[in-house]
């Protein structure tokens, strides 16, 4: 998997990255590797952080790879705690966030990710499919004036 967009330089992911789609800026796609060590995720947040400088966008995030194994709580509130520092850096840039799950138990990952987090402005929808989160971020994207 490569990290791709129109102006981000980032060398090729190793395994166990994220992957951040920009290329369809305001619409930005996220997939979670099934592992990732902390140095990934903090490497992740710092690339989002990218997009967030950017401007209002919204997320698809594709966690269904994420082996539940890893998802422990101190990996969710790693994850949590960045990107509420992003959310009060760059108030009201993060416009919504689609998130695509493969079960129920990712499901309950998501809502205990949700109750970590500081900042709960972003709308959060949670899917098992990927076509249905696509069109829930466009609609919020064109709701906000985006598209």
């Amino acid at each position: 998997m490569t990290e791709t967009g129109p102006d981000d330089d980032s060398p090729p992911l190793a395994p166990g990255e994220f992957l951040i789609d920009a290329s369809g800026f305001p619409l930005v796609s996220v997939v979670y590797p099934a592992d990732s060590p902390v140095e990934g995720i903090d490497r992740y947040l710092e690339r989002i952080g990218r997009v967030f400088e950017r401007g209002r966008f919204v997320t698809v995030v594709d966690i269904r790879a994420v082996s539940l194994a890893v998802a422990h709580a101190a990996n969710r509130k790693r994850v949590a705690e960045g990107i509420d520092r992003l959310t009060e850096a760059f108030p009201g840039v993060l416009v919504g966030e689609a998130v695509v799950v493969a079960n129920g138990l990712m499901r309950g990952m998501v809502t205990a990710y949700n109750w970590l987090r500081r900042d709960k402005s972003t709308p959060t929808e949670v899917f098992t499919g990927l076509d249905d989160a696509r069109g829930w971020a466009r609609e919020r994207a064109r709701l906000a004036g985006l598209l």
